[in-house]
Order: C-alpha cells, then sequence, then structure tokens
C-alpha cells in the first residue's frame, strides 16, 4: 500500500492554565488571530495557514492571571506562592526522581540548546513539547522578531543565531513556559 500524501505540521494543542493569558499573549503579541472559540475553554487561533488550539484542561482550575506561576503543596500557604527555595527544593526532587538514562538524554537535549538555564531544563523535563516554532521569511525577521518582543517586556532565551545549518532562530517563553522559536529555516522559509 502507497503511503498516502499529507501537506505538513499546521495543527498544534496545548493545554494551558491560564487560557486568557495565553490567549492574549498569541493574538496580541504574535499576532493570531481568534479562529473560534467555541466555548470558555477551549480557542482555536491561527496565523492564515496553520492552527493552534489551547484548551483548559477538565481538571484544571480557572485561575487569575496572578495565579499562573503559583506552586503549591499540602504543606504551602494557598494564599502565598512557595519561597524560591521550596520551589528549588520540588524541582531537585523531581530531577532525582527520573532515570540516569532520560536524564542523561534531556541533560544533552539541554547542553545543546543555546540558553539553556536550570529552570528550562525543570521544565522540559516535565513536559513532552520541547518547543513550538513560528517560522519567518527571512534571517532579518528573526532579529526583528527579538528586538519586538523585548521591547514589550519578554525575556528572550536564547539570542538570534545562526546554526550550522544555516537557520537562524531565537528562543522565548509564552506565559504557560512553553518554549517558542522563531526561526528562518532555509529549505522551507521561501515557500512560506
Amino acid at each position: 500500500m502507497d503511503r498516502p500524501p499529507h501537506a505538513g505540521l499546521r495543527h498544534l494543542a496545548l493545554n494551558v492554565r491560564s487560557l486568557d493569558e495565553m490567549k492574549r499573549f498569541y493574538v496580541d503579541l504574535l499576532g493570531f488571530t481568534i479562529e473560534w472559540e467555541p466555548d470558555p475553554d477551549n480557542v482555536y487561533l491561527s496565523s492564515g495557514i496553520d492552527n493552534l488550539a489551547l484548551h483548559r484542561p477538565a481538571e484544571a482550575p480557572r485561575a487569575d492571571v496572578g495565579d499562573m506561576f503559583r506552586l503549591r503543596s499540602p504543606e504551602s500557604d494557598a494564599s502565598s506562592p512557595p519561597s524560591p527555595a521550596a520551589i528549588e527544593e520540588r524541582q531537585a526532587s523531581a530531577r532525582s526522581r527520573r532515570s540516569s538514562s532520560q536524564s542523561d538524554r534531556t541533560e544533552a537535549a539541554d547542553e545543546a540548546r543555546p540558553g539553556a538555564e536550570a529552570t528550562t531544563a525543570a521544565r522540559a523535563r516535565d513536559s513532552a513539547l520541547d518547543h513550538l516554532g513560528l517560522i519567518v521569511r527571512s534571517a532579518d525577521d528573526v532579529d526583528r522578531w527579538a528586538a519586538f518582543l523585548e521591547s514589550h517586556g519578554v525575556v528572550i532565551d536564547a539570542r538570534p543565531r545562526t546554526h550550522r545549518d544555516g537557520a537562524r532562530s531565537c528562543y522565548f517563553r509564552d506565559p504557560d513556559g512553553n518554549h517558542v522559536q522563531i526561526i528562518h529555516h532555509p529549505p522551507i522559509s521561501s515557500r512560506i
């Protein structure tokens, strides 16, 4: 049987902690448009040639924006965020539970990724998603995006750089902590 054709990756769905903040980030800052918002827990966005679905999982509470990054444990006071030491202790505990082979693979990937930091490594270990990429038509667009994002208060995790394969990219995070890459990838950037 012959393999049927497909048109490439054009759809990504993310379970999110703060749907309203994520929607504002992708629409107001990154320029996506709302394609469909069937209910308060789901929104479908598009840049014109793709579809990004943001879903609030059924078990996720509807948190205020201020609660988004608050980590809680049974021992913590629910009205205040944990101390940096408590966060680091939980991250260290989670890291130690990982098998050594998984840790080795993750650490190797973190070392290969420019701008990776301890918090980046901890988050990457807790998610199957490494990053999502937004493709741009020129290498200069990567630098323009980095400057634009910084001017709006977004921290650039990895400054624009040209890779061995000729691609140029930068990395930053969305409000839920997902890595987002702006990338000029010569083999496909000219086709969009």
